[in-house]
């Protein structure tokens, strides 16, 4: 459960909030419905900073810098920094599906955070993706300027590993292998390169499995071929006949 105050996480069994000591009455967002009373998109913010808080980053929110052109200032959500590079990330809690004006937005931002060398990684993070299409159309164009796409589920993900591990240094490292600022090392066990592993295993199973019929189809028509060199046929199997059982009178 994520506290509705300050976006901390509440341990099963808790009365109240850990971090803030807000009551679980008086809380109304759960696993499955994060709605908020408060700002669009801001307990999402304090939950994003909470994640990367807790890997090492240190993080400020509502970060502005000026625009690249027409004298305007950009906001950004979160930006959070270490010494292997910081992210920009945007946080929309939306209940219909993501207007892709907003994606352009932040591509903006992003580029213009890259040009006066604030941001290496940028990242946009959904509360929930309303559809498996919508998450696979902006997974695929945020990539192509370096941004990753995640809902708060994929972040869970991603901290449930620390949970699991306890261990700081390695949790700091899995993020920064996730949003690409190091690159991920052929043996660590993160939950994005083992999907990319298991992937890499089941094609290569596959491939062997159609190598194996093929040799075994090319070996057979061999054996067909020699026979017919030498003009003989091959010998067919013969099939024993069964004796028809006579009934007794």
């Amino acid at each position: 459960m994520i506290c509705a105050r300050c976006g901390s996480r509440i341990p099963e069994g808790a009365s109240f909030c850990p971090n803030c000591g807000l009551s679980i009455e008086r809380q109304y967002v759960g696993e499955s419905d994060v709605r908020l009373g408060a700002e669009a998109g801001e307990w999402l913010e304090r939950y994003v900073q909470n994640v990367f808080e807790t890997a090492g980053f240190h993080t400020e929110r509502d970060y502005k810098i000026p625009a690249s052109a027409g004298g305007a200032i950009h906001e950004i959500d979160v930006l959070a920094r270490s010494t292997s590079g910081s992210i920009a990330i945007e946080c929309k809690d939306m209940e219909a599906s993501l207007p892709k004006g907003m994606i352009d937005a932040f591509i903006q931002k992003f580029r213009d955070l890259q040009e006066q060398g604030l941001a290496n990684s940028g990242a946009f993070v959904l509360s929930r993706f309303q559809s498996e299409g919508e998450a696979k159309r902006y997974v695929e164009y945020l990539q192509r300027y370096g941004i990753r796409f995640f809902d708060r589920l994929e972040l869970e993900k991603l901290w449930d590993r620390f949970r699991q591990h306890h261990d700081s240094n390695r949790f700091h490292n899995e993020v920064c292998e996730v949003f690409g600022l190091i690159p991920i090392e052929p043996g660590f066990d993160n939950w994005m390169s083992g999907n990319l592993q298991l992937g890499k295993q089941m094609t290569k199973m596959d491939v062997a499995k159609k190598v194996s019929h093929m040799a075994l189809k090319g070996t057979l028509a061999l054996g067909k071929a020699l026979w017919k060199m030498a003009g003989e046929e091959k010998p067919k199997r013969r099939r024993k006949r069964r004796k028809a059982k006579r009934s007794r009178k």
